[in-house]
Protein backbone atom coordinates (compact mmCIF):
# COMPACT_ATOMS: atom_id res chain seq x y z
CA UNK A 1 0.00 0.00 0.00
CA UNK A 2 2.11 2.98 -0.93
CA UNK A 3 0.87 6.78 -0.71
CA UNK A 4 1.74 9.73 -3.35
CA UNK A 5 3.32 12.88 -3.27
CA UNK A 6 1.69 14.99 -6.04
CA UNK A 7 3.10 18.17 -7.00
CA UNK A 8 0.34 19.61 -9.21
CA UNK A 9 1.65 23.06 -10.99
CA UNK A 10 -0.86 22.61 -13.86
CA UNK A 11 -4.43 22.26 -13.85
CA UNK A 12 -5.24 18.96 -12.32
CA UNK A 13 -8.34 17.86 -10.32
CA UNK A 14 -9.72 14.84 -8.61
CA UNK A 15 -12.18 13.66 -6.06
CA UNK A 16 -11.61 10.82 -3.42
CA UNK A 17 -13.80 8.05 -4.78
CA UNK A 18 -15.59 7.79 -8.10
CA UNK A 19 -18.67 9.71 -8.49
CA UNK A 20 -17.59 12.35 -5.88
CA UNK A 21 -17.00 15.72 -6.47
CA UNK A 22 -14.24 17.15 -8.68
CA UNK A 23 -11.97 19.34 -7.15
CA UNK A 24 -8.97 21.68 -8.29
CA UNK A 25 -5.81 20.06 -6.60
CA UNK A 26 -3.67 21.91 -4.45
CA UNK A 27 0.06 22.07 -5.40
CA UNK A 28 1.51 19.28 -3.17
CA UNK A 29 -1.43 16.67 -2.03
CA UNK A 30 -0.24 13.39 -0.03
CA UNK A 31 -2.44 10.86 -1.41
CA UNK A 32 -2.78 8.14 0.66
CA UNK A 33 -3.85 4.25 -0.28
CA UNK A 34 -6.87 4.15 -1.67
CA UNK A 35 -9.76 0.97 -0.91
CA UNK A 36 -11.47 2.38 -3.89
CA UNK A 37 -11.09 3.73 -7.30
CA UNK A 38 -10.83 7.70 -7.42
CA UNK A 39 -10.69 9.82 -10.09
CA UNK A 40 -7.78 12.28 -12.12
CA UNK A 41 -8.76 15.07 -14.63
CA UNK A 42 -6.29 17.30 -16.49
CA UNK A 43 -7.33 20.50 -17.70
CA UNK A 44 -5.74 22.54 -20.38
CA UNK A 45 -1.98 22.51 -18.45
CA UNK A 46 -0.27 19.60 -17.41
CA UNK A 47 2.86 20.41 -15.17
CA UNK A 48 3.46 17.65 -11.96
CA UNK A 49 5.80 15.44 -10.43
CA UNK A 50 4.77 12.53 -8.37
CA UNK A 51 6.90 10.57 -5.96
CA UNK A 52 5.33 6.96 -4.73
CA UNK A 53 6.54 6.27 -0.74
CA UNK A 54 6.22 2.76 1.04
CA UNK A 55 5.02 2.61 4.36
CA UNK A 56 8.67 2.95 5.65
CA UNK A 57 8.82 5.93 3.47
CA UNK A 58 5.82 7.58 4.57
CA UNK A 59 7.26 6.97 8.17
CA UNK A 60 10.71 8.00 7.62
CA UNK A 61 9.75 11.15 5.25
CA UNK A 62 6.55 12.57 6.23
CA UNK A 63 6.89 11.17 9.83
CA UNK A 64 3.28 9.69 9.60
CA UNK A 65 2.10 6.28 9.54
CA UNK A 66 0.27 5.30 6.39
CA UNK A 67 -2.62 3.92 8.72
CA UNK A 68 -3.34 8.11 8.83
CA UNK A 69 -3.30 9.21 5.66
CA UNK A 70 -5.76 5.84 3.88
CA UNK A 71 -8.50 7.02 1.56
CA UNK A 72 -7.75 10.73 2.40
CA UNK A 73 -5.85 13.45 0.35
CA UNK A 74 -3.98 16.02 2.58
CA UNK A 75 -1.90 18.92 1.94
CA UNK A 76 1.55 18.50 2.64
CA UNK A 77 1.98 21.58 4.28
CA UNK A 78 -0.44 20.33 6.81
CA UNK A 79 1.71 16.79 6.78
CA UNK A 80 4.79 18.66 7.33
CA UNK A 81 4.87 22.67 8.21
CA UNK A 82 8.36 23.05 6.66
CA UNK A 83 7.72 21.43 3.28
CA UNK A 84 7.31 24.69 1.08
CA UNK A 85 10.65 25.38 -0.06
CA UNK A 86 11.13 21.89 -1.69
CA UNK A 87 7.85 22.49 -3.25
CA UNK A 88 8.61 25.89 -4.54
CA UNK A 89 12.17 24.45 -5.31
CA UNK A 90 10.64 21.68 -7.38
CA UNK A 91 8.33 24.22 -9.03
CA UNK A 92 11.01 26.61 -10.21
CA UNK A 93 13.05 23.77 -11.67
CA UNK A 94 10.99 22.69 -14.51
CA UNK A 95 12.55 19.53 -15.65
CA UNK A 96 11.87 16.13 -14.33
CA UNK A 97 16.16 15.20 -13.77
CA UNK A 98 16.55 18.80 -11.83
CA UNK A 99 13.01 18.04 -9.73
CA UNK A 100 14.19 14.60 -8.88
CA UNK A 101 17.25 15.79 -7.59
CA UNK A 102 16.03 18.48 -5.49
CA UNK A 103 13.57 15.83 -3.90
CA UNK A 104 16.30 13.28 -3.67
CA UNK A 105 18.24 15.78 -1.75
CA UNK A 106 15.05 16.67 0.14
CA UNK A 107 15.20 12.87 1.09
CA UNK A 108 18.49 12.32 2.47
CA UNK A 109 18.51 15.38 4.73
CA UNK A 110 14.92 14.32 6.35
CA UNK A 111 16.59 11.13 6.75
CA UNK A 112 19.26 11.74 8.15
CA UNK A 113 17.36 13.77 10.97
CA UNK A 114 14.94 10.84 11.33
CA UNK A 115 15.16 8.76 14.74
CA UNK A 116 15.53 5.25 14.69
CA UNK A 117 12.30 3.21 15.64
CA UNK A 118 12.13 -0.62 16.76
CA UNK A 119 9.45 -1.08 13.85
CA UNK A 120 11.74 0.11 10.93
CA UNK A 121 13.01 -3.26 9.75
CA UNK A 122 9.71 -5.05 9.78
CA UNK A 123 8.04 -2.27 7.86
CA UNK A 124 11.03 -2.33 5.44
CA UNK A 125 10.18 -5.99 4.52
CA UNK A 126 6.58 -5.96 5.39
CA UNK A 127 5.22 -4.18 2.17
CA UNK A 128 7.68 -6.02 -0.11
CA UNK A 129 6.87 -9.62 0.91
CA UNK A 130 3.38 -8.93 1.23
CA UNK A 131 3.37 -7.91 -2.38
CA UNK A 132 5.44 -10.26 -3.73
CA UNK A 133 3.06 -13.04 -2.00
CA UNK A 134 -0.21 -12.03 -2.17
CA UNK A 135 -2.16 -15.50 -1.20
CA UNK A 136 0.18 -16.43 1.73
CA UNK A 137 -0.91 -16.98 5.00
CA UNK A 138 -0.75 -14.31 7.87
CA UNK A 139 1.47 -16.30 9.93
CA UNK A 140 3.17 -16.91 7.41
CA UNK A 141 4.27 -12.88 6.66
CA UNK A 142 4.61 -12.95 10.58
CA UNK A 143 6.96 -15.49 10.68
CA UNK A 144 9.28 -14.06 8.04
CA UNK A 145 9.40 -10.66 9.64
CA UNK A 146 10.34 -12.46 12.79
CA UNK A 147 7.19 -11.73 14.60
CA UNK A 148 4.46 -13.26 16.34
CA UNK A 149 1.35 -12.66 14.78
CA UNK A 150 -0.33 -10.39 17.73
CA UNK A 151 2.66 -8.39 17.26
CA UNK A 152 2.26 -8.45 13.73
CA UNK A 153 -1.60 -7.72 13.68
CA UNK A 154 -0.81 -4.30 15.70
CA UNK A 155 2.12 -3.03 13.47
CA UNK A 156 -0.58 -3.66 10.50
CA UNK A 157 -2.98 -1.65 12.52
CA UNK A 158 -0.92 1.19 13.78
CA UNK A 159 1.28 1.79 10.18
CA UNK A 160 -1.18 0.58 7.76
CA UNK A 161 -4.58 1.16 8.89
CA UNK A 162 -5.61 -2.21 7.52
CA UNK A 163 -6.32 -5.41 8.90
CA UNK A 164 -3.73 -8.19 6.93
CA UNK A 165 -6.87 -10.21 5.24
CA UNK A 166 -7.71 -6.38 3.53
CA UNK A 167 -4.33 -5.29 2.39
CA UNK A 168 -3.54 -9.01 1.41
CA UNK A 169 -6.92 -8.17 -0.85
CA UNK A 170 -6.09 -5.28 -2.17
CA UNK A 171 -2.67 -6.35 -3.67
CA UNK A 172 -4.67 -9.19 -5.49
CA UNK A 173 -7.10 -7.03 -6.93
CA UNK A 174 -4.09 -5.00 -7.85
CA UNK A 175 -2.32 -7.39 -9.58
CA UNK A 176 -5.46 -8.91 -10.83
CA UNK A 177 -6.02 -5.10 -12.55
CA UNK A 178 -2.41 -4.67 -14.20
CA UNK A 179 -2.99 -8.50 -15.69
CA UNK A 180 -6.09 -7.19 -16.96
CA UNK A 181 -4.67 -4.53 -18.40
CA UNK A 182 -1.90 -5.78 -19.97
CA UNK A 183 -3.25 -9.16 -21.42
CA UNK A 184 -7.10 -8.48 -21.87
CA UNK A 185 -7.80 -11.93 -20.19
CA UNK A 186 -10.28 -12.35 -17.38
CA UNK A 187 -9.21 -15.77 -17.06
CA UNK A 188 -5.62 -14.82 -16.00
CA UNK A 189 -6.62 -12.05 -13.77
CA UNK A 190 -8.32 -14.24 -12.05
CA UNK A 191 -5.56 -16.34 -10.71
CA UNK A 192 -5.34 -14.95 -7.22
CA UNK A 193 -8.87 -15.63 -6.37
CA UNK A 194 -11.22 -18.31 -6.01
CA UNK A 195 -12.74 -18.14 -9.13
CA UNK A 196 -14.06 -15.72 -11.91
CA UNK A 197 -17.04 -14.79 -9.90
CA UNK A 198 -14.64 -14.02 -6.88
CA UNK A 199 -12.73 -11.83 -8.88
CA UNK A 200 -15.43 -9.88 -10.63
CA UNK A 201 -17.02 -9.04 -7.65
CA UNK A 202 -13.76 -7.71 -5.66
CA UNK A 203 -13.12 -6.02 -8.90
CA UNK A 204 -16.14 -4.05 -8.93
CA UNK A 205 -16.36 -3.19 -5.65
CA UNK A 206 -12.70 -1.56 -6.01
CA UNK A 207 -13.63 0.49 -9.61
CA UNK A 208 -16.87 0.36 -9.71
CA UNK A 209 -17.20 -1.84 -13.08
CA UNK A 210 -17.12 -5.45 -13.92
CA UNK A 211 -13.94 -6.35 -15.43
CA UNK A 212 -15.32 -6.90 -18.89
CA UNK A 213 -16.98 -3.78 -19.21
CA UNK A 214 -12.83 -2.52 -18.25
CA UNK A 215 -12.01 -4.73 -20.74
CA UNK A 216 -14.36 -2.94 -23.15
CA UNK A 217 -13.41 0.45 -22.30
CA UNK A 218 -9.90 -0.62 -22.65
CA UNK A 219 -10.37 -1.55 -26.49
CA UNK A 220 -12.56 1.38 -27.05
CA UNK A 221 -9.76 3.99 -26.88
CA UNK A 222 -8.27 3.14 -23.35
CA UNK A 223 -9.59 6.28 -21.37
CA UNK A 224 -9.84 4.73 -17.81
CA UNK A 225 -6.89 6.37 -15.62
CA UNK A 226 -7.26 6.26 -11.75
CA UNK A 227 -10.79 5.79 -12.15
CA UNK A 228 -13.47 6.70 -15.06
CA UNK A 229 -14.79 9.63 -17.02
CA UNK A 230 -19.09 8.12 -15.85
CA UNK A 231 -20.46 9.79 -19.03
CA UNK A 232 -17.76 8.66 -21.67
CA UNK A 233 -17.95 5.06 -20.11
CA UNK A 234 -21.65 4.78 -20.52
CA UNK A 235 -21.60 6.12 -23.91
CA UNK A 236 -18.94 3.74 -25.08
CA UNK A 237 -20.42 0.84 -22.96
CA UNK A 238 -23.86 1.65 -25.35
CA UNK A 239 -22.06 1.95 -28.62
CA UNK A 240 -19.86 -1.62 -27.96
Amino acid sequence: MNCEIFFNFGDHEVNTSVGGDIRPLRRATVFGPKTACYQHRVGAVTDWFLVQLTPLGARTLLDCPVAALVNSDADLGAVLADSDGVVDAIEEAGDFHSRLLIFEQWAETRLARSPSRVRVSALSALHGNMRALPFGEIGQFAESLDLGPRQFRTIMRDEIGLAPKELLNLLRIEQGWISLYGTGSISEASNLFADHAHFSREFRRFTGISPRDYKRLKLSGDLIVNGFDEAVAAQLLLSA
